[in-house]
């Protein structure tokens, strides 16, 4: 992933509750997360 894109997921040290992320736009974003070093539960 391109940097810029990186950096529109740094969290800063933040959470993120990502809802609805079984499929969709929800999934797509959790991956975006992961894909940037945030931890998913």
């Amino acid at each position: 992933m391109a940097a810029f894109a990186m950096s529109r997921f740094d969290l800063g040290g933040k959470r993120a509750l990502v809802t609805g992320s079984a499929q969709g736009i929800g999934f797509a974003l959790a991956q975006g997360l992961a894909a940037a070093g945030r931890r998913s539960f």
